[in-house]
């Protein structure tokens, strides 16, 4: 996966099999097929979540965002937020708008890139990742949290 972005299942499956045809060795062929075949199907359902406000920023069990706030805060709401923040899958995302229905986020880097989410953290423009990587958005990076989930190894 090209500098950890999020991209289509397309591209994903085509880098795959670009993977495959530099296996030397027919032993290494059938165990690494298997391997892909099993990497394009994590990425499938990963791409297939709902969208999450705890996707993009730290969120508790309830949903509410958790904001850093150093060493203002206890050892234990420290403790809570970096447990929230390791779940985060996409970086560069902060908190803009906390109304009454909606919260919406920005990426940081780029004040085009705006989500919104209902109070129960689903996104309202789109329904899953899938359909964020079919906008017109720029590609997401993804997060340690978002490699581990889809069984990418970082190396």
């Amino acid at each position: 996966m090209k500098d950890k972005k999020l991209i289509p299942l397309s591209d994903f499956v085509l880098e795959e099999n670009k993977k495959q045809g530099q296996s030397m060795k027919l032993s290494d062929f059938h165990s690494n097929l298997a391997e892909s075949y099993d990497l394009i199907v994590s990425y499938t359902n990963f791409l297939k979540q709902p969208l999450t406000l705890g996707m993009f920023v730290p969120v508790d069990k309830h949903g509410n965002v958790l904001k850093y706030k150093g060493f203002k805060a206890s050892y234990k709401k420290s403790q809570k937020y970096y447990k929230a923040d390791e779940k985060v899958l996409f970086e560069g995302f902060q908190l803009t708008y906390n109304g009454f229905s909606i919260d919406a986020i920005d990426k940081q880097k780029d004040a085009d890139y705006r989500l919104s989410f209902n109070k129960d953290g689903q996104c309202r423009q789109y329904y899953n990742i899938e359909e964020l990587i079919n906008s017109d958005y720029p590609p997401l990076t993804l997060t340690r949290s978002a490699l581990k989930a889809i069984g990418i190894n970082e190396n």
